[in-house]
């Protein structure tokens, strides 16, 4: 029996009560808020607590739908979508702002869908399945390479704009754009994130997505304070001294793996190299 074998065995019923979910707040108000008073209608002298009902939950992702039971009445609740969905004028479920957003920010690293999984886990959240999060994955990658190729496109004609404001005779010299037909999504969004910053490309994207950034939010500042830094660590990348420092950097680098790697000088006699075997210098001679 392996360690992960020992975890399989609960300690404490519900187990999943005690593992970490991701919840909308405004979602999760308006349920506790609601079925509170529900449950004071269907029982007014109950004294028991209303307790998220495991056995019946729904995951969509990383979103959940959930229900409230009594632990003493019986009492259960209707089901309540605890995040945003997607606004979609085709049938069927609809996706998850949450999800969506995840795979956009994802996209945007090297992490994989299954790294990805691993990280949660690690966290002690229930990971989305393997087939959901690639759904979702080939669902932005489409996406992404559309606002990317609008994005290039635009900048092409601004490019050549100013191309022929400085008198270039030839504007089609401008090469921004390419085909990008074959590209994964995360090349595109590469590209992308160095035209747009890391910030205000999770916006586009985002907002395309139907799955928006809420405005004013903490999210949305924390977006700004990412933002500010890369503005800044792009210009200091720029300055003289920090190139300097950067010349220096691999200058020591070089030195430091030539003092390892090669601790002793090389001779060259009769068009031989002093390899450091004993019996170079026999054949030399």
């Amino acid at each position: 029996m392996t360690l992960v074998d020992t975890y399989l065995k609960a300690n404490v019923s519900s187990a999943d009560q005690f593992t970490y979910k991701i919840f909308q707040q405004n979602a999760l108000q308006y349920m506790i808020n609601t079925e509170m008073k529900n449950h004071m209608l269907y029982k007014q002298d109950c004294k028991g607590d209303l307790k998220f009902d495991t056995e019946a939950q729904v995951k969509w992702g990383l979103a959940w739908q959930e229900r409230f039971q009594c632990n003493i009445c019986g009492f259960k609740s209707a089901f309540h979508k605890l995040y945003e969905e997607v606004e979609s004028l085709k049938r069927g479920r609809r996706a998850a702002t949450v999800n969506i957003g995840a795979q956009v920010g994802l996209i945007h690293t090297p992490i994989s869908n299954k790294n990805f999984s691993e990280i949660l886990n690690a966290a002690n959240i229930i990971s989305p399945s393997s087939s959901g999060l690639q759904k979702c994955a080939n669902k932005v990658s489409k996406v992404v390479e559309k606002v990317n190729k609008d994005d290039m496109e635009n900048i092409r004609k601004n490019l050549a704009n100013d191309n022929k404001t400085l008198g270039l005779s030839n504007e089609k010299l401008v090469r921004v754009e390419s085909d990008a037909r074959n590209f994964p999504g995360r090349a595109h969004a590469a590209v992308l994130m160095v035209n747009n910053k890391y910030s205000n490309s999770v916006i586009k994207l985002s907002v395309q997505l139907g799955a928006a950034i809420t405005p004013g939010s903490l999210v949305a500042k924390q977006l700004k304070q990412r933002h500010k830094i890369d503005i800044r660590n792009a210009q200091r990348k720029r300055l003289i001294s920090s190139k300097l420092r950067r010349a220096n950097s691999r200058r020591r680098k070089y030195k430091l793996h030539a003092s390892i790697h090669y601790p002793l000088s090389v001779y060259y006699k009769k068009g031989l190299a002093d390899s450091g075997n004993e019996d170079c210098d026999n054949i030399c001679d």
